[in-house]
């Protein structure tokens, strides 16, 4: 549940991530890729905080990586946990695939 919680969390802000895919494709019209990010949940808060990206796991441009970042650091899930939660994410992004 924790997860699914987590996950319909980071959907909220899938139009942001959406538009700076979007904003790639106006620079880069092949683009295309993915990116992984690692989080951190405290407890108690809920709030998403030490957002990084895995170099391993992502092959989008640095400016589609530091936007996803931008988009999703700061927000809060709620209810919280009363442990600290870690946590990994995967966007991909490619020409006509369906709106995350």
């Amino acid at each position: 549940m924790y997860r699914d919680d987590t996950a319909a969390l980071l959907e909220t802000r899938s139009d942001e991530i959406r538009a700076c895919y979007d904003a790639e494709l106006a620079r880069n019209p092949g683009a295309r890729g993915e990116v992984t990010i690692h989080f951190t949940v405290l407890e108690e808060s809920g709030r998403i905080t030490n957002v990084a990206i895995d170099p391993a796991g992502t092959t989008t441009s640095d400016e589609v990586t530091s936007c996803v970042v931008r988009s999703i650091d700061g927000l809060v899930l709620a209810p919280p946990d009363e442990k600290q939660g870690k946590g990994t994410f995967v966007w991909e992004f490619a020409i006509g695939a369906p709106k995350a």
